[in-house]
């Protein structure tokens, strides 16, 4: 099987989970597009993908279609299940550390709601 390993392989741990993320929604939803209309890529407003991880997800969602010559929408089971699969694949094999930008980020939050700062 062809591997979108390499789409994820320059992002920040955190954009790469969320690119796989709507990655996996794009494909569990694909069968149900043309009734519901819906834009995977639409949350709320607060939680909506940035740029780069709208972009990583569109060239994993391209890769995947390319390399299957059908829409997502016209997966059977067993193609979805290989690329899911697949897809936590890639994600539990991601780096689990925090980044320094991340513990600064949790920290902050923290501060912000008066919880306790963990020991760092």
């Amino acid at each position: 099987m062809n591997s979108i390993q390499d789409k994820v392989a320059g992002l920040t741990t955190g954009n790469a989970r969320s690119a796989l993320y709507y990655l996996s929604r794009y494909l569990k939803q694909a069968a149900h597009f043309k009734a519901y209309r819906k834009d995977v890529f639409e949350d709320t407003e607060r939680s909506a993908p940035s740029k780069v991880v709208r972009q990583a997800a569109l060239e994993m969602i391209r890769f995947i279609e390319d390399a299957e010559g059908i829409h997502a929408s016209a997966f059977d089971d067993q193609t979805y299940g290989r690329w899911a699969a697949h897809v936590r694949e890639i994600e539990n094999g991601l780096d689990p550390e925090l980044t320094e930008t991340d513990l600064a980020r949790a920290r902050e939050f923290l501060d912000e709601f008066g919880l306790p700062n963990p020991k760092t």
